[in-house]
């Protein structure tokens, strides 16, 4: 029910809000203990049984999920006044998570919530969003999130060819039924993700595949290569990925001593379309 309300207070903040110009705006949030029910359904859709299976509940949590967790703040957040932009159309510019403590799913916890503008160019407008999960006052995750509105387009960033490379790992293609499930279990039900007609009308030539989704296998697909944490994460979306279209998952080796990175290219434009490195904990 929550999560509906913040849904349709985005939907009409979209259609009548007005312009703001606030530069900072913050709250505080309490955070229910984790669905346990709802997070293996996620480990499910991310990476299929094996990890669903192999990650109990005490277990660390994805670090992809701890967006999950704050998304009833963040729609209210873009909802307000204090957000310049109205929210039709924003998407993704790049994502950091950093956790610092391990999350307790049992217990109950606060989250800082903080909206800041930050920038406005030829291109875009840009927001951020910044979100602090504390346990019994202990600060356990940290995420900032950059979210663009694109005035102008530019081309992807171009990449080599990974066609016949060796650090190829796997093929996606995203359908509209895991769009749908996503949704679901995410609570993002942005329609651009959902329904090509409202793509089209916030400018992209079909649906949109939810970049924490993409995100979310990445790191799947870590934990399931790997026995170690991931303490820090860094995303970057170069472009859209699109609904059925096929990316490309390579490893492209260590890029600093402890780290690991991963590239997401689009087998069709060779473009990048999600760039994800994290050190190793």
């Amino acid at each position: 029910m929550r999560l509906l309300l913040a849904y349709l207070k985005l939907f009409f903040s979209s259609i009548f809000k007005r312009d703001c110009r606030s530069k900072q705006f913050s709250k505080d949030f309490d955070l229910d203990a984790l669905d346990l029910v709802s997070y293996q359904k996620y480990l499910e859709l991310v990476s299929g049984e094996g990890l669903a299976r192999a990650e109990g509940i005490d277990h660390s949590i994805l670090p992809s999920y701890f967006y999950i967790l704050c998304q009833p703040m963040l729609l209210e957040l873009l909802a307000s006044k204090h957000c310049r932009l109205r929210p039709a159309g924003l998407i993704h510019k790049s994502w950091k998570c950093k956790n610092i403590l391990s999350y307790d799913p049992h217990q109950k916890s606060r989250v800082f919530a903080q909206l800041k503008d930050v920038s406005v160019d030829q291109y875009s407008y840009q927001i951020q969003c910044i979100f602090k999960i504390f346990q019994h006052e202990t600060l356990v995750s940290e995420q900032e999130s950059v979210f663009v509105k694109i005035r102008k387009r530019k081309s992807g960033k171009k990449q080599q060819s990974f066609e016949n490379s060796d650090e190829r790992i796997q093929t996606w293609s995203i359908d509209m039924k895991s769009l749908r499930s996503y949704a679901s279990v995410s609570g993002d039900w942005n329609p651009i993700h959902l329904h090509r007609i409202f793509a089209r009308l916030s400018g992209f030539s079909h649906v949109l595949v939810h970049g924490m989704l993409l995100v979310g296998k990445v790191l799947a697909q870590y934990h399931e290569a790997h026995t170690n944490k991931v303490a820090l994460v860094q995303a970057h979306f170069y472009r859209p990925c699109f609904a059925s279209e096929e990316v490309v998952l390579c490893n492209d080796g260590p890029i600093m001593e402890n780290h690991q990175k991963y590239v997401l290219y689009c087998r069709s434009h060779q473009a990048c379309v999600l760039e994800i490195s994290g050190p190793r904990s």
